[in-house]
């Protein structure tokens, strides 16, 4: 979604839908997709939905726990000196 510039604009953490096939493969699913947006950088369209994301998530998420959900959003183990910028900016909010 976010590669392809588009901004969920109300990506709660109840909007995501995942579930485990029995050949082992994630399925996920969004829902309330109605206000889906499309915007010029795809990078801020993916700031403001962590950042959305990460202000409702429930508080017994542990900061451990959404740095996990970062990194597996980013598709990465290890987060370049951009990542870690906006991880901090995200996580201090």
């Amino acid at each position: 979604m976010h590669t392809k510039r588009y901004m969920h604009n109300c990506f709660y953490p109840k909007h995501i839908f995942v579930k485990l096939r029995d050949n082992g493969e994630w399925s996920i699913r969004l829902i309330d997709l109605e206000k889906l947006r499309w915007r010029f950088s795809s990078y801020f369209a993916m700031k403001r939905d962590l950042s959305t994301f990460n202000r409702h998530a429930d508080k017994r998420w542990t900061t451990k726990d959404r740095l996990y959900f970062f990194k597996h959003y980013l598709q990465s183990n290890v987060l370049t000196a951009k990542d870690k910028n906006l991880w901090l900016r995200l996580s201090s909010k």
